[in-house]
Order: structure tokens, then sequence, then C-alpha cells
């Protein structure tokens, strides 16, 4: 027979009442039996808050899940853009039993930026500072381009007008032997938008077709004549020289070492004798005397003036020495 421990127990005599046990013999010491526990029935409205309560959290547990399942995704993909943010741990609690989700969040890596190569910025005429001529070493591409033109409006945001930059490639930086690869120009103000056609403050790079970089200048023997001999020997000579300007980012396809162009004719300069010759084939007007080559206009809107070709061709003949 099982002892019942110590303590109030319904009195086995059938009163409705509870009768003490000192764990050895019944007692008379009693008390009431405790009435039954009764429920309050739930209103219908707390039905229907209840039901609510019941349904977010519902919602929230499997937005959340569904997140969780986006997350797992992304982990399997191989992207080298991503890197791997810190991964945290988050307990999902449904009914009694917890569950470890483990999530991971992917931050895009910045792209680098784009380089700005070296490059040297000369003034084709002193006298129209708007026209200048940027020097590299190198093929830049056009973004690179881009972020030269940017440095170089940067310095002139101050001073309205319109200006044009001629880029150059020579392996060598030199600006007497360098090859035309693209045109650029910007606006500074009204003034520059209206001699460039371009927005106020606004830029633009063309990149020419097939550029190519020249390479370096061929040696020239220290007492050759050079074309700068023969434009001063012209001007001298009181012929007209109109607008001289080096040129000879032109001399990457016809082998010259340096060319001068005015609006009268073009003094190109060779250092291989055999390329002087050669070039002098192209043209149905010009001047060849050693390794100086002297080309005139015969069409087009100013055509060199046929009287003083015959003048231009002696005055060369004299400088070359006959």
């Amino acid at each position: 027979m099982n002892t019942p421990p110590a303590g109030w127990h319904p009195d086995p005599e059938g009163s409705q009442q509870l009768r003490y046990w000192d764990g050895q013999q019944w007692t008379s010491a009693t008390q009431p039996m405790p009435a039954a526990y009764t429920p309050t029935p739930e209103t219908p409205e707390q039905a229907k808050n209840r039901k609510r309560q019941l349904l977010a959290i519902a919602i929230v547990i499997v937005g959340f899940l569904v997140i969780v399942g986006i997350s797992k995704l992304d982990l399997g993909k191989n992207d080298e853009n991503t890197t791997a943010a810190e991964t945290t741990t988050t307990e999902v609690v449904a009914s009694t039993t917890r569950v470890p989700v483990t999530t991971r969040s992917t931050v895009a890596a910045p792209a680098p930026p784009s380089a700005t190569p070296m490059y040297v910025v000369t003034t084709d005429n002193p006298g129209r500072p708007e026209y200048m001529t940027a020097i590299v070493a190198k093929l830049p591409t056009q973004s690179e381009l881009e972020n030269i033109l940017a440095e170089i409006r940067s310095d002139y945001l101050q001073k309205d007008g319109g200006y044009h930059v001629a880029f150059d490639c020579s392996s060598e930086m030199e600006p007497t032997a360098a090859s035309r690869i693209a045109n650029g120009k910007f606006a500074v103000g009204r003034i520059g938008a209206a001699r460039t056609g371009l927005s106020v403050g606004g830029s633009e790079v063309e990149m020419l077709t097939n550029p190519k970089c020249a390479g370096p200048v061929p040696d020239v023997p220290a007492d050759a004549v050079s074309a700068d001999d023969v434009l001063l020997a012209i001007r001298n000579a009181g012929l007209p020289v109109i607008d001289p300007r080096v040129n000879t980012t032109f001399c990457l396809e016809s082998g010259c070492v340096k060319l001068i162009t005015t609006d009268e004719f073009s003094i190109y300069q060779f250092a291989d004798i055999e390329k002087a010759n050669k070039f002098s084939t192209i043209f149905p007007s010009y001047h060849q005397n050693g390794l100086i080559f002297l080309r005139y206009t015969q069409d087009g809107s100013d055509p060199t003036d046929p009287s003083l070709i015959p003048q231009y061709n002696a005055v060369l003949d004299q400088v070359m020495g006959g």
C-alpha cells in the first residue's frame, strides 16, 4: 500500500473536505475543499485580437525565412566583385523549439578609379592660348583621355572661353616627333559654349581611327639643314610666311622628323634620303633638295600663288648650297 506524503488530501471518509495526513496517520484537522477553477469566457473581440496577433507573428516568421533562403542562394554564386560581410547568427523561436539560422550579406566592391597617364601640355601658338597639345607616351583609353581633359580644364575654370586640345602620342614624349591620336575641346562659360558648340562647362574627346604612337626620333646629323633653317631663310627673303605652325604629329606616315606648315607651303625635313625621295613622288606640286621637301597647294580654297613657287624653290636651293 502506497503511503501518501504528509500534507492536505481528500478526506478518506468521503466528506467534501481536506484532511491532514502527518505522514503516519490521519489527523482531526480539516479544511474546506477549494472551489474548482472556471476560466472566464473569451469575448468575440478578444478572440479576433488573438487571431490577428498570431497571424502577424506568422507573417514575420515566413518573411524572415524567405530572406534567409535568398541569402543562401546568393552564397552559392561565384562573384569576384563582391566581398563577404561579417557572418551573424539569428535564432528563430517556434513554439518551444529554437532553430539556429545563419545569414550572410554581400557588399559590392568599389570599382578601381581610372588612372590618368603621364602627359605634357604645350601651346601650339603663344598668341592663341586656347589651342594646345597634350602629349602622352603610350596609347591611352577613351576614359584616360577624358581624365586628362578634365585636369586641363580645371586650370581654366576662371577663364571664359572655348579651348581645343590636340592629343599626340610619342614614346619619348617628344613634341617634334609625335602622332595625332585624338582631339578634344571644353567650354568655360557662355563664351566657351558659343565657340565650341558645347553646353556651358561641357567637354568632348574624339579618338581618331586607328591611332598610333610615334617611336624614337631618327638621328639627324648635327650639321644638316633643318626645316627651321629653311623657314627663316624664306622669311628673310621677304616672301610671305603666314601662320607658321609645327605639325610634326603628321610625320608618322611619311617618315619625316619635322613638319612646319604655313598658309602658302609646308616644309618636310627627313633623316633618310630614301624616305624623302619616296614621299616626293606622292605630290604633283613639290620641290625637293636633299632631305628637305617643299610641298605646295594647287587646289582648294587657298591654293599657293603660282608666281611665288619659283621664289620659294630658289631659297631652298640656296640654303642647301645649290
